[in-house]
């Protein structure tokens, strides 16, 4: 049949498109409803963003709402337009590429202008991007097919995992103590920390939810990795958020300082303290500055919660990072779960090395991908310049761990110097700052690997909280490192030494010895500058996930029962409470301190005019450098040539001090305001490190209550600072 002499063609739909080769219908499904949720997430953190700039929501809201938007509606944006990605590795990289994106576009405006309203424009262009992947989810290769081809089949709860694996017992495990530990924790305010921290303030409810949360993790392996993940997840949100919950402050006496700096370059557009070394790597300072100053918050509350944001936010990165040392999916969650628990150092707080930590992970994952192509090599530069601007050793310790993976051909030869390019021409345009900090004479001392020491009295005992800390932190990495050599020698054989120097290894045998090479990358860097005698924590933290890439293949289903995989992961989650915890007297910031601080900063309507602030204790406080004016002074004892000691006459300690603090200062002067402090927390810290005994500290903060040259000026939760009375010194025989 003809019409107008060509033959009717009859309307018919059009033949269904080839598919790509391995692809994966079900896998496709999964991908585009988790790009739906994500887009849909993305855009509504974004529109309650933009909602906060009108100051409608309260400010640690509008900050927390920020940073959903910065990580999600910025970051995941250009990651939704790749269909393919598993959701792992979607987040990894939105992770990797909101936090780079807030470093480098952060340090940028320090050098130039600070505009923090332009992550508000990033915002709405990220809002458009996830509503054009909105339209184009429909028009997917799942959605060109018919229904029942393309939907998952129903499994049900029973189904899923390998035999008999009790996958609904490990959910309800998870939610149970979850639940319970997390309430428990936000149900405490717990002001002033005992010794022995989190588990002792709690009580066993706590410790019960953990267990619960902990015995899921065996239940939860199978053959499909979403319940593991779930687990996995579960322990490490009640692990990082009960002590958020619970501490009114952050951790780490030295949070306040990065604070500091950051409220710094809010104010003047730039870091400007006295120590050039946080001025020249601002990255982390910045970042949190450009996200706190425009939701119009403190940067404090940021520092409170980054624990917890940067552990959640840390496994996604683990996941990609393990998977591509060719670990499944249930050994990459096992070993991120090893990861967390052996990690008890305490370097996660509000600190660059905790957010350079999170860049090497987003860059070893990246690098150990078999054709990373031209996008891959642009974004490992990316990551590479943010944790160059970020902290001083890491990206040294990434750019080793990369040529130790190019030794053994698992990258290409040039890798490492997408990283080690931009260290060494920040580092050279910033040698002034770091020059003081290199040692020849410290080259291959055996001294850089230990730690820092504290000086005790012979009259008195440490306390056994200290001890008990240490070995914790060195069972639970012995452990990982045990579980590590076993796998080791799995794949260890005679010939495999000379096959990974001929070329001729398999895959599996490089990887595995790509695990246990690449740690002793931070050795060799702590042998040549032991970085203030914290490089050797450094190299512990860098090693940690590669030995549990290993020590996850040793604990693996088909070799062990789950009574044995729990037994690891419980005894792991022990050393882990008693080394992160057990010293939460003297590393939990106190309110009471911080406003202490405060006080003394604010003494003076001129932020440049000198004041000094006397330390009363020994061990650390929540201070701040002074700026480049060199005001506000902190003086620690040692300084003024008195070092805590045990058994000191209290009156007398008072008269020499303020002597000598007279004396430092270049005499009495009104408008040079003087402040004392005692601190709860330098009394802990003298008792458990016996350094001097709480109750001779108690009788110094009486000796200065009843000195007539000293006036309480703020007091509370045990913590006093003192105004030193320039008048009364005077007109005192000792002022002549």
């Amino acid at each position: 049949m003809t019409t107008l002499g060509r033959p009717l063609r009859h309307s018919a739909a059009p033949p269904p498109r080839t598919p790509p080769a391995g692809f994966s219908v079900r896998r496709a499904v999964v991908t585009d409803r988790w790009r739906y949720v994500l887009a849909v997430a993305s855009l509504l953190a974004g529109a309650l963003a933009l909602i906060a700039l009108t100051g409608v929501l309260p400010a640690t809201l509008a900050l927390l709402t920020w940073w959903a938007a910065a990580l999600t509606t910025v970051g995941l944006a250009p990651w939704q337009f790749a269909p393919t990605l598993r959701l792992h590795t979607r987040l990894a990289l939105a992770t990797g590429s909101a936090l780079s994106l807030l470093t480098l576009g952060g340090t940028a405006m320090t050098l130039t202008l600070w505009l923090p309203w332009l992550l508000a424009l990033l915002t709405v262009a990220g809002m458009v991007a996830h509503g054009i992947v909105l339209t184009r989810v429909r028009t997917s290769w799942s959605r060109r097919l018919p229904a029942r081809d393309w939907l998952p089949r129903r499994t049900g709860w029973g189904g899923v995992g390998v035999k008999g694996a009790p996958v609904p017992i490990a959910m309800a495990l998870c939610a149970a103590g979850g639940v319970l530990a997390l309430a428990l924790a936000a149900g405490a305010t717990i002001i002033d920390p005992p010794v022995w921290g989190l588990p002792l303030a709690l009580g066993w409810g706590w410790i019960a939810g953990l267990l619960l949360c902990t015995t899921a993790l065996p239940l939860a392996t199978g053959a499909r990795e979403w319940p593991l993940a779930v687990a996995v997840g579960a322990l490490v949100a009640v692990l990082s958020l009960s002590p958020t919950l619970a501490y009114p402050g952050p951790w780490g006496q030295s949070t306040n300082k990065h604070v500091d700096l950051a409220e710094q370059i809010i104010e003047t557009g730039a870091p400007v303290s006295s120590v050039q070394v946080y001025n020249d790597w601002p990255g982390m300072f910045a970042a949190s500055a450009w996200v706190s100053d425009l939701a119009g918050a403190e940067v404090g509350d940021t520092a409170r919660w980054w624990i917890a944001a940067v552990t959640l936010l840390r496994l996604p990165l683990l996941r990609w990072f393990f998977s591509g040392l060719g670990l499944s999916g249930t050994a990459a969650w096992w070993a991120a779960a090893f990861t967390t628990l052996a990690d008890a150092i305490g370097s996660d707080y509000f600190s660059p090395q905790s957010l350079g930590t999170l860049l090497a992970v987003a860059i070893f994952a990246l690098a150990l991908r078999r054709r990373p192509g031209r996008g891959g090599v642009v974004l490992l530069v990316v990551f590479g310049c943010a944790i160059t601007v970020t902290h001083q050793l890491s990206p040294y310790m990434v750019a080793g761990g990369l040529v130790v993976l190019a030794l053994l051909r698992l990258v290409r030869w040039w890798i490492p110097l997408t990283v080690l390019v931009p260290a060494l021409a920040w580092t050279a345009l910033h040698a002034d700052a770091v020059r003081s900090f290199l040692y020849v004479s410290a080259l291959g001392d055996l001294e850089n690997f230990r730690p820092p020491q504290t000086v005790a009295d012979d009259t008195l005992t440490r306390h056994i909280a200290v001890t008990t800390s240490v070995i914790a932190l060195v069972v639970g990495i012995l452990l990982i490192c045990f579980l590590a050599l076993w796998s080791l020698t799995r794949v260890s054989r005679r010939a495999v030494v000379r096959r990974l120097v001929l070329g001729r290894a398999t895959l599996a045998e490089a990887r595995a010895w790509a695990c246990a090479l690449v740690p002793a990358v931070g050795l060799v860097l702590v042998a040549v500058n032991p970085y203030g005698q914290e490089g050797i924590f450094r190299a512990a933290l860098f090693a940690i996930p590669w030995l549990a890439a290993l020590a996850a293949v040793a604990v693996r289903p088909r070799m062990l029962r789950r009574a044995y995989q729990a037994g690891v992961a419980v005894v792991l989650l022990a050393t882990s409470l008693l080394a992160g915890h057990a010293l939460d007297v003297i590393h939990q910031e106190r309110p009471a301190d911080l406003e202490a601080m405060r006080i003394f900063h604010s003494s003076s309507p001129d932020p440049d005019a000198p004041r000094y602030l006397l330390e009363l204790g020994t061990g650390n406080l929540p201070t701040i450098p002074a700026r480049m004016s060199l005001a506000p002074d902190v003086v620690s004892r040692d300084i003024l040539g008195l070092p805590v000691a045990a058994g000191e006459d209290p009156d007398e300690l008072a008269q020499s001090l303020t002597e000598s603090l007279v004396g430092y200062m270049g005499g009495a002067d009104p408008a040079q305001p003087a402040f004392a402090l005692w601190s709860p927390t330098q009394q802990a810290f003298g008792e458990l490190y016996a350094v001097q005994s709480a109750a001779d500290f108690a009788q110094v903060r009486q000796a200065f209550v009843d000195s007539p040259w000293w006036e309480a000026e703020f007091e509370r939760d045990g913590t006093v600072l003192f105004r030193f009375d320039t008048a009364a010194w005077e007109a005192s025989e000792y002022a002549w």
